[in-house]
C-alpha cells in the first residue's frame, strides 16, 4: 500500500474544499467522491491489518480534523488528548517490539486494576478503548449514511488495531498466541 498516505490526505483535501464551496458546480460531488474514498481506504487499511497503517491513518485523519474542523474548545481538547495519546500508542508499539524493553513496562503494570487477562492495561490497551468510544459517541450524533460508514470502518480498524497490539504484548512476554478464531465480519476475529 505503498503511498497511500499521500492518497488518503488528498481525499481530506477535496473533502475540505469542497464543503467550503458547496455551491460551486460539482462541489457536492467532489465531496461524496472524496468521502467514499475515506471510506473504502479506512476498510482496505484496516483489512490489511497493519497496525502502523491503521495508527497512521487515524493520526492523519485527527490532526486533519484538528487543523480545519476543530470549532470549539471541547472538540479541539479532545482531538488533542486523541493525537497525544495515538503517538504514546505508536511509542509503545515501536518498543514492544523489544521483548527486554517491554517486560519493564510489564514490571510497571502489576496490581490488577492494570491488567486486563493477564497483561499489561498499558496507555496503548487505554488508547484502544477510550479512542473506541469516542467514535461509538461520534457515531450517536446526527450524520448521514457515508459518515457512519466511515465511522464505523475505524471502531472496526480499532478494534483490529488493539487485536495485533495483544498478540504483539504476547509475544513481547513469551505466551503462545491463541490462533484467532474465524470471523464473520471484515478484518474482526474472537480469540479463542
Amino acid at each position: 500500500m505503498a503511498g497511500w498516505i499521500a492518497e488518503f490526505q488528498d481525499a481530506l483535501v477535496v473533502e475540505f474544499e469542497s464543503v467550503n464551496d458547496l455551491g460551486a458546480p460539482g462541489a457536492l460531488d467532489r465531496h461524496k467522491t472524496a468521502r467514499r474514498k475515506q471510506w473504502d481506504m479506512f476498510q482496505t487499511i484496516g483489512g490489511d491489518g497493519s497496525l502502523e497503517d491503521i495508527l497512521t491513518a487515524e493520526k492523519n485523519l485527527l490532526a486533519f480534523e484538528l487543523t480545519h474542523y476543530a470549532n470549539s474548545k471541547a472538540m479541539s481538547g479532545s482531538l488533542t488528548e486523541a493525537l497525544s495519546d495515538l503517538t504514546i500508542t505508536q511509542t509503545l508499539v515501536e518498543t514492544i517490539l523489544d521483548p527486554s524493553a517491554y517486560r519493564a513496562i510489564d514490571a510497571s503494570h502489576l496490581r490488577g486494576k492494570n491488567r486486563l487477562n493477564g497483561l499489561p492495561r498499558d496507555e496503548a490497551r487505554q488508547f484502544f478503548r477510550s479512542h473506541g468510544t469516542r467514535l461509538l459517541n461520534l457515531d450517536k450524533g446526527r450524520l448521514d449514511k457515508l459518515d457512519k460508514q466511515i465511522i464505523d470502518a475505524r471502531r472496526a480498524n480499532m478494534r483490529t488495531a488493539e487485536k495485533s497490539y495483544i498478540a504483539l504484548q504476547k509475544t513481547a512476554l513469551g505466551i503462545e498466541p491463541q490462533p484467532l478464531e474465524q470471523s464473520r465480519g471484515r478484518g474482526v476475529g474472537r480469540q479463542i
